[in-house]
């Protein structure tokens, strides 16, 4: 079995209604994988900006003079 679309059952405006369905599914995994939103460790936006906003704190913690309390 192919799975070249013209070896594909159905109607030819099926296939193509499926085959544009999937074409947009993927244009959105391009995006996300161009955007660099892969890379937050969750899902959920709200959790992923909690998580940069504490990671920038921690890297911006005020430097402490040697020697001084």
């Amino acid at each position: 079995m192919s799975s070249l679309p013209s070896d594909a059952g159905g109607e030819p405006v099926e296939r193509d209604v499926d085959m544009r369905a999937h074409a947009h599914v993927k244009d959105h995994i391009r995006r996300l994988k161009e955007s660099g939103l892969e890379r937050f460790p969750f899902a959920d936006l709200d959790a992923n900006l909690r998580y940069e906003t504490t990671a920038r704190d921690t890297t911006r913690a005020p430097h402490r003079v040697h020697g001084a309390m």
